[in-house]
């Protein structure tokens, strides 16, 4: 086997930080398939705040950024996480 030989894009052995151009691109949600009465879950069946909760959630992810993995609300913020 030969040598690997260095090119045009050698980075000096450092792995250059990644380009992520900027999207405004959120998770989004569909409900076509949403069965509020299904035999192995219906909402009747679940502790009273659970819709509550359950909507809070969607909220708080409907600000996640899909192509980034990042939250809009903790964009930077040092140590914030989701």
């Amino acid at each position: 086997m030969g040598k690997i030989k260095p090119n045009s894009l050698s980075t000096g052995g450092k792995i250059p930080s990644p380009n992520i151009p900027p999207s405004d691109d959120n998770l989004a949600f569909n409900f076509k398939h949403l069965d509020l009465v299904h035999d192995k879950f219906s909402l009747s069946d679940c502790e009273a705040g659970y819709l509550y909760k359950f909507l809070e959630r969607l909220k708080s992810l409907n600000m996640f950024n899909a192509c980034r993995g990042t939250n809009k609300s903790n964009v930077g913020s040092p140590g914030a996480s989701d």
